[in-house]
């Protein structure tokens, strides 16, 4: 079954889901007594929330949680439940409902409110006691503060739960769920969590983004969307969870004309269970022939109609409407690897990335929020002050299991040149490994100025680094050779497939060095293994082509 935010916008996917769930009146599931786990439909009585939220949150109603947000602690002062589902336990038979409530603030001037949305499995109340607190999960990530799990700014919260039959004898629940809120515009932001019973007790045992949505203004309006379900691919009764992304874009110019455009693909992306966890580890392009992948999250570059003027200011960027869709964000404290000393916010230290290619280049597009700007020694030395750094394996399927890595995995690093009061200027590269030298890398970096006051916030680097200087030609399959039209001119809607051209591995490594080198630094593999092939992120060459 697909997700209420697999497809369309979210707003309207909110506000169906608010009505699904208004009284707790929508199905759930029922009990009854087998050997195997077993689902069936049932009707929640009215006045459940009153029962359940108790459960939850032992002490409830004299008891409310607090809520840790920016500005410090406030306290919920609504708790509500959103969605239950239930399955039979196999070796009890004892009915567990699944739960998902949410836990609001006062609303602020603004009319947002912090939320803490969470997720538990209680032994229901009934005719054979009041219930009880099964397993309580780990709080959903929040927006600048994951392991706070508080969203703020909050206008909008809606879940589901599903329950779903893992294998003949192992039932459990996915979870989705999703917040708008209004934090330096309109946000969306979705995830989908698994949850299985293990012999230690209940486990979160998955969990992904199922929606990252941005309106900063009128003007621009970009989304990424996957949906989710559990499927049984092999008909032997063990479901997998399949994922297949999406994307929307819409952004106008000054006459309120640009483009407005949708893609998907460019595939679906299979977990599969590995004892208590799933596990990323199939890919399959459209084809219907599944291919082994590589567990960290996916990383793509789009091809680029023309090649980038390589100076740092990516106005030819913007005419490149699919670049949206390389974005990788630096910014989550889960991804932060190395602290040597503590990071007072995105302010101090985050950053954005953005991958093109074509048949001569990789081209890296990085904006980094820097709020001191230090510039490292000469040639192999840059990596003593501020960086971006890269693995690239060229062979993901032959190095697919390696732990050391070979002769096609290259290490580099791109920098400013210099920085002068604050600002950066010019621009190097360095190949470590397996070769060390220039190779022939342009880099460009300028300041990153605030868009309202013009303040230096950082720095912004362009680079092109030449198939050549990393082992030769691009990596691809038999391509459709497709381009993106330009999109400049009269206001476009378009609907474009997304065709993997070809596969490689590229784990990123952004760095900060205030006062000593690599004080911290995020990257794109939580399991990253210095020169380890196999714990980098699966890179997609993709192009974007018309949908029929």
């Amino acid at each position: 079954m697909k997700g209420p935010w697999s497809k369309g916008r979210p707003a309207r996917h909110l506000l169906a889901a608010a009505v699904m769930l208004a009284g707790l009146g929508a199905a759930t599931w029922w009990h009854r007594r087998a050997t195997t786990a077993t689902l069936a439909p049932l009707t929640v009585p009215a006045d459940a929330a009153a029962r359940l939220l108790p459960l939850v949150l032992p002490g409830y109603p004299r008891e409310l949680p607090w809520l840790q947000t920016r500005t410090g602690a406030v306290r919920a002062v609504e708790g509500r439940i959103d969605a239950v589902a239930a399955v039979s336990e196999a070796r009890t038979g004892q009915p567990l409902w699944g739960v998902a409530y949410t836990w609001l603030a006062a609303p602020d001037r603004a009319g947002g409110r912090a939320a803490l949305p969470g997720f538990a499995v209680v032994a229901p109340p009934g005719a054979s006691g009041p219930g009880r607190l099964v397993y309580s999960a780990p709080p959903t990530a929040g927006w600048e503060e994951t392991g706070r799990g508080v969203y703020e700014g909050t206008v909008e919260v809606a879940a589901e739960v599903e329950a779903v039959q893992w294998t003949p004898q192992d039932a459990g629940f996915l979870v989705r769920h999703a917040v708008e809120a209004t934090l330096g515009g309109r946000l969306g932001h979705g995830e989908a969590r698994a949850f299985v019973s293990g012999l230690g007790g209940w486990e979160l045992a998955w969990e992904h983004a199922t929606l990252e949505r941005h309106r900063p203004d009128r003007s621009l309006e970009v989304s990424r969307e996957a949906a989710v379900e559990a499927v049984d691919l092999d008909g032997q009764g063990e479901r997998a969870l399949v994922v297949s992304p999406s994307w929307y874009i819409r952004q106008l110019g000054g006459n309120d004309r640009g483009i407005h455009f949708t893609a998907e693909g460019p595939g679906r992306f299979v977990h599969r269970r590995d004892g208590t966890q799933f596990q990323q580890t199939q890919f399959d392009p459209g084809t219907g022939k599944l291919a082994r992948i590589r567990s960290a999250k996916p990383l793509y570059a789009v091809r680029a109609q023309r090649p980038p003027t390589i100076d740092a200011r990516f106005d030819d960027w913007e005419a490149v409407e699919a670049s949206h869709l390389g974005a990788v964000w630096l910014d989550d404290p889960e991804l932060l690897r190395w602290q040597h000393r503590a990071r007072r916010g995105s302010h101090d230290f985050s950053g954005a990335a953005r991958l093109l290619w074509d048949l001569e280049a990789l081209y890296v597009r990085l904006e980094v929020m820097d709020d001191h700007v230090v510039v490292g020694g000469p040639g192999s030395l840059l990596y003593q002050g501020d960086h971006v750094g890269f693995w690239l394996d060229r062979d993901l399927e032959r190095d697919f299991d390696r732990g050391v890595r070979d002769m096609d995995d290259w290490q580099l690093g791109l920098a400013p040149q210099s920085a002068e009061g604050g600002r950066a200027s010019g621009g190097r590269g360095w190949a470590w490994v397996p070769r060390a030298g220039e190779g022939g890398i342009r880099v460009a970096t300028a300041p990153l100025l605030d868009p309202f006051d013009e303040a230096v916030r950082g720095w912004q680097l362009e680079a092109a680094v030449p198939w050549n200087a990393i082992g030769g030609p691009p990596p691809l399959a038999a391509t459709a050779g497709g381009l993106l039209p330009d999109p400049r001119g009269e206001l476009q809607a378009r609907r474009y497939k997304l065709h993997p051209a070809g596969l490689m591995g590229l784990a990123m490594v952004l760095t900060d060095a205030d006062k000593a080198p690599q004080e911290l630094a995020f990257v794109t593999s939580r399991g990253l293994g210095w020169g380890e092939p196999r714990t980098f992120n699966p890179l997609l060459l993709v192009e974007a082509l018309p949908a029929r």
